[in-house]
């Protein structure tokens, strides 16, 4: 028997939903040390949902559930006979259920597309006005935002680089671009009316290129790219295409502004620089040898490639992040975590992949968004991004779900 709410509860369930996912945009740091009010509270979200529905969830819910199931013995196993460094590091434990709290909150959202793309759009503009005040913070000289990859090149040219709440320009990167992406499903793709699409999406877009300026995160245009590349040439939608081409013509013209206007230029020669390496360690701002040193642990034993060295343990042995999400996934769960994972992944894609066959707009652009995600997972660990991490699980899972019921009802029909 699937979950199902009663309309009443539906404002309770997206007020619960809105704290859960909006609530990490805005918090500064965590509170107490290494955990903050919503970490502390996610592990009760994801109990009372469990118990609520009498452990029939739905397909999604029912694999991320032995997905997390499998992080909790594994890391309580390596807890007792792993020694002080996973004792240590049980706060990151905690953290992991916060990713995945929201997703157990899906099924009693509902499945009214109206409402998927009006809680999208409130999230837009939340994290647009978050997001402008940072970068006004950042102008402003506060160093609270400022990322902790502040560089000096060979030249002693000294790059400061904004990082968000994060402080991190991989972080606030993933941040801003996946406001991009909801932009593009909930007002380009979604709205109705053209003033909307336009006024809507341009201030995104300019809000995309000022984080790209201030974060030197080459990164933000790198997948924005690839999604619109994509966007042109492999759908068959003509409209998206129009689409596409615009935005196409747009991140070209916007990019060539950056590079060549006066105050910009010492950023660029920074960031060029690397590109123009012929070490890919250095056009990879030290990725190479980050993913060198993760393999070289994940295959030191048995135990690492099965089961892994443990969630966000990766860090704490190597000493720096693996900037991977792959790889880290190998590392930290095994072949028996990252399989869980990906079947978890599946099960959430299926529905919206069968849905976009029917050129559903909203489908077709969440797997072109999916493209820009996938490519990131290439240089960051976004699974440990905090702040948008979550929402893009929920996003997914709940349009996940939207397209499951259609299906379902395309298929009785």
């Amino acid at each position: 028997m699937a979950l199902s709410i009663k309309k009443s509860n539906l404002s309770y369930a997206l007020i619960i939903a809105f704290i859960v996912i909006i609530l990490p945009q805005v918090i500064l740091k965590p509170i107490g040390g290494d955990l903050s009010i919503v970490d502390i509270g996610a592990p009760l979200i994801i109990a009372y949902c469990v118990f609520r529905s009498q452990l029939k969830l739905p397909p999604p819910q029912k694999y991320l559930l032995v997905f997390i199931f499998y992080l909790l013995v594994s890391y309580l196993i390596m807890m007792l006979f792993g020694g002080v460094e996973y004792q240590e590091s049980s706060p990151y434990l905690i953290r992991m259920l916060s990713l995945y709290a929201p997703i157990f909150l899906v099924p009693y959202l509902g499945n009214d597309e109206k409402q998927f793309v009006k809680f999208g759009r409130v999230f837009v503009v939340i994290s647009l006005i978050a997001t402008v005040v940072i970068i006004i913070l950042y102008i402003s000289g506060w160093t609270g935002v400022s990322a902790h990859q502040t560089t000096e090149g060979d030249d002693g040219l000294k790059v400061n680089r904004l990082g968000g709440l994060p402080g991190e320009s991989g972080a606030f990167a993933y941040n801003i671009l996946f406001v991009f992406y909801m932009s593009l499903i909930v007002y380009l793709v979604a709205a109705k009316k053209w003033l909307i699409k336009i006024v809507s999406f341009g201030l995104t877009l300019v809000v995309l290129f000022l984080s790209f300026k201030y974060s030197l995160a080459r990164v933000i245009v790198i997948c924005a790219g690839a999604v619109i590349v994509c966007g042109y040439f492999f759908t068959s939608m003509s409209l998206i295409k129009k689409y596409f081409l615009f935005l196409m013509t747009l991140l070209i013209c916007s990019s060539a502004i950056f590079f060549v206007s006066p105050d910009s230029l010492d950023l660029s020669k920074y960031r060029l620089s690397n590109v123009a390496s012929t070490d890919m360690n250095s056009v990879s701002s030290g990725r190479v040898s980050h993913w060198i040193d993760a393999v070289t642990l994940y295959v030191e034993s048995p135990f690492n490639i099965i089961f892994g060295v443990g969630h966000r343990m990766s860090v704490r042995f190597l000493g720096h992040a693996v900037e991977n999400f792959f790889i880290q996934n190998l590392l930290d769960y095994g072949i028996v975590g990252t399989i869980l994972f990906i079947m978890f992944l599946w099960v959430l894609l299926k529905p919206i992949i069968k849905d976009s066959r029917a050129k559903n707009g909203i489908s077709v652009a969440i797997l072109l968004v999916f493209t820009g995600i996938f490519l990131q997972w290439q240089f960051n660990d976004i699974n440990t991004y905090y702040q948008t991490y979550p929402a893009t699980l929920f996003f997914l899972s709940w349009w996940s779900q939207i397209c499951r019921k259609r299906n379902a009802m395309d298929k009785n029909s």
